[in-house]
């Protein structure tokens, strides 16, 4: 997955459930810019990605391709 598709995801869903780019950083633990930078550059860590889908209310599942 690329970082472009990450931080697209990541402000598709906060606006589809009007939640804010800051208040998902926050509860990250990061300031908005500090986040904001971690997915334009794609150094945002996995379990700060999984940790910011579950805050909007998701979870990746993996299973086998068919």
């Amino acid at each position: 997955m690329s970082r472009n598709n990450i931080k697209k995801i990541i402000k598709n869903l906060s606006q589809k459930h009007g939640i804010t780019m800051k208040s998902i950083a926050e509860e990250l633990g990061m300031t908005k810019q500090n986040f904001n930078n971690q997915l334009t550059r794609g150094t945002i860590k996995y379990r700060d990605y999984i940790k910011a889908l579950d805050f909007l209310g998701y979870e990746i599942i993996l299973r086998k391709k068919k």
